[in-house]
């Protein structure tokens, strides 16, 4: 691994910036102690959240709208970035924040496509599958697909999730294109939830897919417990994640990093607001900002 390039990678636009954006950062920073190479799919970001980026090296890659739904049109555009180099890309959601040390994400992903489980709304939960993208009105083989997901969901305990997901550049290059052939022929219906399709059947029977603990991207929860930083089951979170769906509500704010490490948020709130006494960043530069 000493000559493989390691990137940690998430997108944003505006409004997710502004009530993310300082967490993921700067926790990724002061508790993940994380100075490597950071790479923003840019959705959609202000001049003033650019500017703050590039100034502190953070390669922003602009969002290439290869299908129009964003979390595909974000596979393609890291996968397009990672395109021939000699690399592992680790991705965290925009509403996750760090709570330690990642650096092993790198090694579990040298040669598999690492995720996690979903842990909100799955298969386990009784939600019908229309929810995950599958349309009996695009698809010739619909009970195929649903029998796959069901696979899936059986076999891992639940439905996989791209909350977070790591990978070598060859990996995501292939999910890319397997995603494509899903959506060309028609097989999947390209709505919010059609890269966890692709993901699920991708991760069937290829042999690609390492299935993680939850400590790497953990949903927020009354399984938690709380000692200067979120235990489960005695283990630390590695990862905090606020699930899609609580994103703005008032039941997850009392786990935001914001309350949970006010030091940690109010240090970088200083920074953004470009405090002259706070010391200069620095983020490891291995290639040219995207303008």
């Amino acid at each position: 691994m000493s000559n493989t390039s390691r990137f940690i990678a998430t997108n944003f636009d505006e409004t997710s910036w502004s009530f993310w954006g300082l967490s993921w950062l700067g926790s990724l920073v002061e508790l993940a102690h994380y100075m490597g190479n950071v790479v923003v799919v840019d959705c959609g970001l202000s001049a003033k959240q650019r500017n703050f980026l590039d100034g502190i090296n953070v390669i922003r890659v602009p969002i290439e709208a290869k299908y129009d739904v964003r979390n595909l049109d974000i596979i393609s555009t890291l996968s397009n970035f990672m395109h021939g180099k000699n690399a592992v890309l680790a991705y965290w959601d925009h509403t996750s924040y760090f709570q330690d040390n990642i650096a092993d994400v790198f090694d579990l992903a040298k040669s598999k496509f690492v995720c996690c489980k979903e842990q909100n709304h799955c298969l386990a939960h009784g939600h019908s599958l229309e929810s995950f993208g599958i349309d009996d009105r695009v698809s010739n083989e619909p009970v195929f697909l649903y029998e796959l997901l069901k696979h899936s969901a059986r076999k891992h305990g639940a439905l996989l999730s791209l909350d977070f997901f790591a990978t070598n550049a060859k990996l995501l290059n292939i999910f890319d294109k397997f995603i494509e052939h899903c959506l060309y022929n028609d097989l999947i219906n390209p709505m919010n939830n059609s890269a966890l399709v692709c993901l699920n059947i991708f991760g069937n029977d290829f042999g690609f897919v390492s299935v993680q603990d939850s400590t790497w991207n953990k949903a927020i929860g009354n399984d938690l417990l709380w000692n200067h930083a979120y235990f489960q089951d005695g283990k630390k979170v590695k990862v905090m994640n606020i699930p899609s769906n609580m994103q703005y509500s008032a039941d997850s704010a009392k786990f935001h990093l914001r309350n949970k490490f006010p030091e940690v948020y109010s240090k970088w709130i200083s920074f953004y607001n470009g405090n002259p006494s706070f010391p200069k960043l620095v983020v490891k530069p291995s290639l040219k900002k995207t303008k």
